[in-house]
């Protein structure tokens, strides 16, 4: 299934591509795109002069996670919903003039299926749960010259806040969007 999804994406990347480049010599305030890594997502960023919002829709997959509340996230074919948003800063390489670091910070809301330890990881004694918390972003984004198309790899640290205080997952992603 995640095979199919990359090619989609990339059909459309070329299907897209003469509609892209002429957007992005006009306005390049926005950026559409897929991001892997934790969360897998729908990648929206509103680019400003220095500034950007990073708007990250899609699934958590944690697989089994030991969670410190006695349980673990079982996500597996069930994915979770997840919904991140950061603020950043941008700032220019001076060496590689495509090349920009961002730093920034934000929140991630969760919703995955969690199961206590002392049920059977194969029966279906699942419930969602809800969790939420801070998160940092440190990242590399590459503008390729002359293409509407940005890639990125960035860390994506977070820090659950309810429903286990201070349970930190180390987040990281790579991805590409479509700028215009």
């Amino acid at each position: 299934m995640q095979f199919n999804k990359i090619n989609i994406a990339l059909w459309l990347s070329l299907l897209l591509w003469p509609f892209g480049a002429t957007m992005a010599q006009k306005n390049n305030n926005w950026g559409v795109g897929l991001r892997f890594g934790a969360p897998n997502a729908l990648t929206i960023k509103h680019y400003t002069a220095n500034n950007a919002l990073d708007i990250n829709i899609g699934a958590a997959p944690y697989g089994f996670v030991d969670h410190p509340n006695g349980g673990y996230y079982r996500d597996g074919n069930r994915y979770g919903f997840s919904l991140m948003m950061n603020y950043e800063w941008r700032k220019n390489i001076k060496t590689v003039p495509s090349l920009q670091y961002y730093y920034g910070l934000g929140g991630l809301m969760a919703v995955r299926n969690y199961i206590r330890k002392d049920k059977d990881p194969d029966t279906d004694n699942y419930y969602s749960r809800v969790s939420f918390g801070p998160t940092a972003v440190l990242g590399l984004e590459w503008f390729l010259p002359g293409a509407p198309i940005a890639l990125f790899v960035e860390l994506t640290p977070y820090v659950e806040i309810f429903p286990a205080p201070f349970y930190i997952n180390p987040g990281a992603g790579i991805g590409g969007r479509f700028i215009f």
